[in-house]
């Protein structure tokens, strides 16, 4: 696994418990997660 890859598994985490704490809908972490995940050039993608 790349740093990227490990990066963002660590950060759909924290999405994650964002939306389970009610601080944004799901489909905001989606469209969050998959603009991170460009942005940092991970190439695995967590579904919600």
């Amino acid at each position: 696994m790349t740093s990227a890859n490990l990066d963002y598994c660590g950060i759909v985490k924290l999405i994650r418990a964002l939306v389970d704490a009610n601080a944004c809908t799901e489909a905001e972490a989606q469209k969050v997660a998959r603009r991170i995940a460009a942005r940092i050039g991970a190439d695995i993608l967590f579904p919600f």
